[in-house]
């Protein structure tokens, strides 16, 4: 064997050495906090845990995963996603700590080196506390965000959705006499769009009308590409969470994820552009309060189109898929429960009858709230979206947090836990109606605290919208293709019906 074989044989067997020396400390982590946990594999973590739980029990199984976890590790355990350790509490007063009380050592969202880099981490949803170059940190864009959903605002913005609202009624009482069963998520996916594409961008997608829109059907492949057993390089950036800048980026940009991304964000940004050359717009959307701030106006500073660009991108993300599922669940939820649909309908008819809904009277009716509740208790489409990156050391009910430690508030297992909701995966509004209060942190769909869902005033106004238009017009009722249990799947943070959600729509007379 010569030396040079000899030295190469060495090296590579240091470095073997070196990397799982390395996992094997970090797997340590855990202990370390005293927290105990699913036994984890030291190249894979837990996400081996994952996908063989998906591999016995199927994939609809896995939004009962991390509710099995907490049922036997406890309130308070420790998950390895890949290397990267984060704590996994229902623990209300740790959440309020976290939340709430220690807000300034909890500001950031954990990133996976995946999402890293443009689009993703530039917009209000990822971004960092401080500044930026350009001066815009998370703190910074919410501030110029926020006003888009304002109760003024969303009043100005009633009338646009309410028409495409009716569009939708119209299309379902339609197909109520040609098809009869439907799958109401695919609707309910044209609805969101054409509003976000109106009400964000000011543009018009005609969804609902046209399934070949190429907006909509760029949005439809890739929500439908963000799974693990979907995308190898999602799997792959967080098992190998390689500190090297722009390594998460890279292997995104070149996944199947990431190329329908760049479609999507070229046609924001011919948005942006052309909507930069028209001047002032004649309605007030989100895209034109950023607009406002790419020219300097006092002392805030001037924000680039990239950064305008990826706001866009993350109202859509966050206002596509997400509106969409939880009317899909409701839908399904009123047909397997006629009475509650029953009651329903009684107070809409009572309150507006052949009148067009107004926006005043449709946020008081307290039926229609607790069935909106008590849908996104049961069904909340947002499950792995409430988890804080811990940017300053502390310790919060005897529970050690290191800096850079990921706290993660898995909202399944709160939502569905006994101990905060009697029968808890019974479908039942009256936990709203018969005045017993109940603890904030036991319903949080929205998120909680200072980085909640900034669209949540939009989301609801465009949920009860859609819903109170459809429900007056139509029934929805269990068809021969009606699943029953709905089966559902997690994708990244979302929880979603996993093959669509067929349903029975007949139209009232």
């Amino acid at each position: 064997m010569s030396a040079f074989t000899l030295v190469l044989i060495s090296l590579v067997v240091w470095a073997i050495s070196a990397f799982l020396w390395g996992r094997y400390k970090l797997m340590r982590r855990r202990d370390e906090l005293g927290l105990s946990g699913p036994p984890a594999g030291l190249l894979t973590g837990n996400i081996w845990n994952i996908l063989m739980w998906t591999k016995k029990n199927g994939i609809e199984s896995m939004p009962y995963l991390r509710f099995e976890w907490a049922k036997k590790y406890g309130e308070t355990f420790g998950v390895y996603i890949g290397t990267e350790l984060e704590i996994s509490t229902t623990n209300l007063e740790i959440m309020r700590e976290v939340c709430i009380k220690q807000f300034s050592k909890f500001t950031d969202r954990p990133l996976i080196g995946f999402a890293e880099g443009f689009p993703l981490e530039t917009g209000v949803l990822m971004a960092k506390r401080g500044k930026g170059e350009d001066g815009y940190g998370w703190k910074e864009m919410r501030s110029v965000v926020s006003p888009t959903f304002s109760s003024g605002k969303l009043k100005l913005m009633h009338d646009a959705i309410y028409k495409r609202v009716k569009t939708l009624a119209e299309v379902l009482v339609e197909k109520s006499v040609t098809v009869g069963e439907l799958d109401i998520y695919d609707e309910f996916q044209a609805l969101t769009l054409d509003v976000i594409g109106h009400c964000a961008f000011g543009v018009e997608c005609n969804s609902l009308q046209n399934r070949e829109d190429a907006f909509y059907v760029n949005c439809r492949k890739f929500f439908n590409e963000q799974t693990l057993d979907k995308s190898w390089a999602m799997i792959l950036s967080a098992i190998f969470q390689i500190p090297i800048p722009g390594y998460g980026n890279f292997m995104r940009r070149h996944s199947t994820v990431g190329k329908i991304e760049d479609v999507l964000i070229r046609q924001l940004r011919k948005v942006v552009e052309t909507r930069k050359d028209m001047g002032k717009y004649p309605t007030v959307d989100l895209m034109q309060l950023l607009l406002e701030q790419s020219h300097q106006e006092g002392n805030k500073p001037i924000m680039p189109t990239d950064r305008i660009v990826a706001n866009c991108y993350a109202f859509l993300l966050a206002g596509y898929e997400t509106t969409s599922t939880a009317l899909a669940f409701t839908a399904w939820l009123l047909a397997k429960h006629p009475d509650v649909q029953d009651r329903l309908y009684e107070e809409i008819s009572e309150a507006f009858g052949d009148k067009d809904i107004d926006y005043e009277s449709l946020h008081k009716l307290p039926y229609f709230d607790a069935v909106f509740k008590e849908s996104l208790r049961l069904k909340p489409p947002v499950v792995f979206f409430t988890s804080r990156k811990c940017v300053e050391e502390t310790t919060i009910c005897g529970v050690h947090i290191p800096k850079d430690m990921i706290v993660s508030f898995p909202v399944l297992a709160i939502h569905w836990n006994p101990d905060n909701w009697p029968d808890p995966l019974k479908f039942d509004p009256e936990r709203f109606t018969d005045g017993k209060k109940y603890d904030p942190f036991t319903w949080i769909p929205f998120g909680v605290g200072p980085r909640n869902c900034v669209g949540m005033r939009f989301a609801e106004h465009e949920f009860k919208l859609a819903l109170a238009e459809t429900v007056r017009k139509l029934r929805y009722e269990m068809g021969p293709k009606f699943e029953d249990p709905l089966k559902g799947r997690i994708a990244t943070v979302l929880y979603r019906p996993l093959d669509g959600v067929m349903v029975k729509v007949v139209a009232r007379k």
